[in-house]
């Protein structure tokens, strides 16, 4: 898990002073979605935190999910953790 941690903090410690949008799939269909701002994202062994200043204003629980990639399928900037048929879609608009 340390490698996959390397390669989450890899891939979104470049994006900050931005937003996100978070969009979480159930079998294909999505069933939440979320929009924050944010200043900069941290990423420890449990989560993918997204800060502004102290404050953690979104956590992703990382044991929730198996695996983590970069989707070009959708639009440049999409990263996805995935689970089975449950699936986190990161955007970065």
């Amino acid at each position: 898990m340390e490698t996959e941690i390397k390669i989450i903090q890899e891939s979104l410690n470049q994006y900050k002073n931005r937003q996100a949008v978070l969009n979480y799939y159930e079998d294909e269909e999505l069933v939440q979605r979320d929009g924050l701002d944010f200043e900069i994202i941290h990423v420890t062994d449990a989560e993918i935190q997204f800060l502004i200043g102290d404050k953690i204003k979104e956590a992703i629980d990382l044991s929730k999910y198996k695996t983590f990639e970069r989707s070009n399928e959708f639009f440049k900037n999409y990263f996805e953790l995935k689970n089975g048929v449950n699936i986190l879609r990161i955007y970065f608009p």
